[in-house]
């Protein structure tokens, strides 16, 4: 399933955020997008005050274009100035010219991601974002130790010790519906038996039905501990 606004359809949301209001939705978006593009790329969470993703977006190239306009570049880029030149003359297909090419300005950068199609786009799959916004709040929790992501799943280990694997899994859980969540418990019995972790967390999103830890008692695991954790999408730290 994807998120994002697409160009022939508009803005396509997963129904696990289809109840939030227009300002949490983008919020919700804003912060996802940014655990999976680069620092120039990233777009404060303020700008879900225009409701919409293609309005958070557009706003923040005009705002970093009238930061541009008042500032002397370090380093002057001739395809950069060529493609706010092709976005300020709304000659977006212009900008596809430069799909091979490396703009140095943040701005252009931002401006050839949104608009390499000829028009205003962006999309992700929602579980790839919810996997990275998940690596990425693991990562700067846990600095001392070793953190890396093999098959969707986030292994933390110190000293030669597996200490954790977190297995992100993108679905509007409800305890009452623990079926649909089969193969993410295979994948743990697997990385507690083969891997020798010592913890294995299932997180999927915080939801209305799904707000508190749930361990899972398995015959094979008895002395290990698989649990079900709601994860909260948010820019903090925690």
């Amino acid at each position: 399933m994807s998120f994002g606004h697409l160009l022939d359809i508009g803005e396509i949301t997963p129904s696990i955020f289809s109840n939030l209001d227009s300002f949490s939705r983008i919020s919700t978006f804003l912060t996802l997008y940014n655990s999976c593009v680069d620092k120039p790329l990233k777009i404060p969470l303020s700008y879900a005050k225009f409701r919409s993703i293609k309005g958070a977006f557009t706003a923040r190239i005009d705002d970093l274009l009238r930061f541009k306009s008042g500032k002397k570049c370090v380093k002057f880029c001739a395809i950069s100035n060529q493609i706010i030149f092709a976005y300020k003359s709304k000659n977006y297909k212009n900008i596809s010219k430069f799909i091979a090419k490396e703009p140095k300005y943040p701005v252009a950068k931002l401006i050839k991601m949104l608009f390499f199609n000829g028009n205003f786009e962006l999309f992700f799959d929602a579980n790839f974002m919810f996997s990275q916004f998940v690596y990425d709040k693991i990562s700067h929790k846990n600095i001392d130790k070793d953190i890396s992501i093999l098959n969707n799943m986030i292994r933390i280990s110190q000293n030669g010790r597996n200490l954790l694997c977190v297995i992100p899994s993108f679905r509007d859980f409800c305890i009452d519906e623990a079926g649909v969540i089969r193969d993410e418990i295979s994948t743990a019995i697997r990385a507690l038996k083969e891997d020798k972790f010592e913890r294995v967390y299932v997180v999927m999103p915080r939801n209305n039905a799904f707000k508190r830890h749930i361990e899972v008692r398995h015959c094979e695991c008895e002395n290990h501990q698989i649990k079900l954790v709601p994860y909260t999408i948010s820019n903090k730290i925690f």
